[in-house]
């Protein structure tokens, strides 16, 4: 493993960072929602909101399901790049960010729609890292782009 890690170029390790956090978001908690008197309400994942007794609430699939096709597209770009396909691995990168964007703008739109009507809830708590682990492919998207645009 070690020595297929030193045989890559310094973007294709982008990728597999990129995947490395990607993967571990997929099934990571990503947000509480607490009561007025800090109480957990609902623990957010990528697939469902799970109240405080375990009881899964409310199926939020479609935020696993824009992971998996993110994490797909950056697998593809990473196995292009042994190929040096760079318009196409540039094009992937651009969907990725897109997606990413896409990822955020469904997780507000799921807070807004399933607690819109909760009077209870006080506060969203986003204290794990792994909300913001997209945030970061997307960065990391951004220079693989841009590396890839200079070849």
């Amino acid at each position: 493993m070690k020595k297929f890690l030193n045989s890559l170029r310094p973007y294709q390790l982008l990728y597999v960072i990129s995947i490395y956090f990607l993967v571990g978001t997929m099934f990571a908690r990503v947000g509480r929602m607490f009561l007025l008197d800090n109480a957990v309400v609902y623990e957010i994942y990528n697939f469902c909101l799970v109240a405080s007794d375990g009881t899964v609430t409310y199926p939020t699939v479609w935020l696993l399901c824009v992971l998996v096709t993110i994490t797909i597209l950056t697998l593809v770009g990473f196995l292009l790049s042994f190929c040096s396909k760079f318009k196409l691995q540039k094009r992937l990168a651009v969907c990725s960010m897109v997606l990413i964007v896409g990822y955020y703008v469904a997780y507000a739109l799921c807070l807004y729609f399933i607690f819109n009507d909760c009077n209870d809830v006080n506060t969203l708590n986003l204290d794990d890292a792994r909300i913001f682990s997209p945030l970061l492919v997307l960065i990391l998207n951004v220079i693989i782009f841009f590396v890839v645009r200079r070849k």
